[in-house]
């Protein structure tokens, strides 16, 4: 059930007794804005719509109070108004929190709304990273350009990157490399890539 998968998280990680954790399981559901958190505790995945089932991950996420959630992808097989629910409520968790959240996506308008800083990769390798309004109104690179130019008529957002205090990072990577087999071929995913999230960002 919906209850077991949010609770395993704290049984495996905390002390707590099952009647605690349900507590704990029906206060995550009940935060991420799951009406009747009691009722969604005993029902099944393929009971909830989408946005719900994103909600649930959200819960599992947050269980624990990370320093940082990485979101792949977290708003894909959603509507319009379903996906600014989901941002909706990653940002309030992070601004509530404190939660670094790494926010992977294809959708550059979106990053350009939501995201403090962005990064634009190429088959592995980071092609520009910056302030989200420097990338957006004074790109640099030819790629970061050239996925502009393909977004010339969908309006890009800048109202959450601005003015925010900068923070200690909560991750800081240098130098990753990361190659994947695929048969005969090589898929060099990552290659010498640098990068750090702060804290509430």
């Amino acid at each position: 059930t919906i209850g077991q998968q949010v609770e395993e998280i704290l049984r495996l990680h905390q002390s707590l007794s099952a009647a605690e954790r349900r507590q704990q399981v029906l206060n995550l559901l009940t935060k991420v804005g799951l009406s009747h958190p009691e009722q969604r505790f005993d029902q099944y995945p393929h009971q909830l719509s989408g946005g719900m089932k994103q909600r649930v991950l959200i819960a599992i996420a947050i269980a624990l109070q990370p320093d940082l959630i990485i979101a792949d992808e977290p708003t894909s097989a959603l509507d319009v108004t379903v996906q600014k629910r989901i941002l909706d409520l990653l940002d309030i968790l992070r601004r509530e929190s404190g939660t670094a959240v790494l926010f992977v996506t294809h959708d550059l308008a979106l990053a350009a709304e939501r995201a403090d800083r962005i990064m634009v990769f190429r088959q592995g390798e980071i092609q520009e990273q910056g302030a989200t309004e420097t990338i957006v109104q004074r790109p640099q690179h030819p790629y970061t350009r050239q996925l502009l130019h393909d977004l010339q008529d969908a309006p890009l957002g800048l109202t959450a990157a601005r003015h925010r205090p900068l923070a200690t990072p909560a991750i800081r990577v240098e130098g990753i490399s990361k190659r994947f087999s695929l048969g005969k071929q090589a898929l060099q995913a990552l290659d010498s890539v640098s990068f750090e999230v702060r804290r509430g960002t």
